[in-house]
């Protein structure tokens, strides 16, 4: 996310920096270059977003397929922009926040994301290694189903 507001802020110093500069004395041709300026901001940040949300898809996918590894009959699969994680009726979904730098926890059972978060909240620090989060989930979900 830093790296497309930096990008954003950079083509608007431009647009800026492009406004100071003396334009020629056509304004068609001034119109014609903020047209084509414009376009091209437009086309980056969409790329950006493009990128940003494959990363954000990849690191969903890494947590599902290692909670598959650890595992293997816990149900992990991406949804809704998340990783969902569930055995026979409770799931829980995560999602990474960067503006917190954890992973965000959602269900329609509130108890049960509380008692995930008393118990594991200290394994929901984004980092480059999920194998902490991983053994959280699986120990969570070991312990709430004893038949798992």
């Amino acid at each position: 996310m830093k790296t497309f507001n930096t990008k954003l802020n950079q083509v608007l110093q431009e647009d800026v920096q492009a406004v100071d500069t003396p334009a020629p004395d056509n304004p068609l041709t001034k119109v014609k270059d903020l047209a084509d300026r414009l376009q091209k901001t437009q086309t980056e940040v969409a790329d950006l977003q493009r990128q940003y949300a494959c990363a954000i898809e990849q690191m969903n996918g890494q947590l599902a397929i290692g909670i598959k590894h650890a595992h293997p009959r816990l149900n992990a699969a991406l949804r809704d922009g998340g990783c969902s994680v569930g055995y026979k009726s409770k799931s829980l979904q995560f999602r990474p926040d960067l503006d917190t730098m954890s992973w965000k926890v959602e269900s329609p059972d509130k108890p049960f994301v509380g008692r995930f978060a008393k118990h594991f909240g200290d394994a929901m620090g984004l980092e480059p290694d999920f194998n902490k989060l991983i053994e959280a989930i699986t120990k969570f979900f070991s312990t709430h189903y004893q038949s798992l």
